[in-house]
């Protein structure tokens, strides 16, 4: 159904069927194919436990981070997320130095 959907919404704005794919489709599965690799390496060689479960959760949130940034997101996309996180972090410590 959905792809019926974006096959008329496609049509109206000019969207091609193909550049979906590859940028939406192709992109989001390659990130949660390899960061169910990762998670499933933690799950098969630890033993179950708090430990496990810890390490699974922290290699969860970096992974899936790091492949959204370097797979997921486009060039102009990261230098947009650089920029904001530098001002982000400027902001930060234009507030601990006005404190003083």
């Amino acid at each position: 159904m959905k792809f019926v959907k974006l096959l008329i919404v496609g049509r109206q704005i000019g969207l091609s069927i193909r550049d979906y794919i590859l940028n939406v489709f192709a992109r989001s599965f390659l990130v949660a194919t390899l960061s169910f690799i990762v998670v499933y390496a933690c799950n098969y060689y630890l033993q179950e436990g708090l430990l496990r479960l810890g390490l699974e959760i922290i290699a969860s949130i970096i992974t899936c981070s790091l492949l959204i940034i370097l797979i997921g997101v486009k060039k102009s996309e990261r230098i947009y997320i650089k920029s904001w996180i530098r001002f982000r972090i400027n902001e930060i410590k234009m507030a601990k130095y006005m404190r003083r």
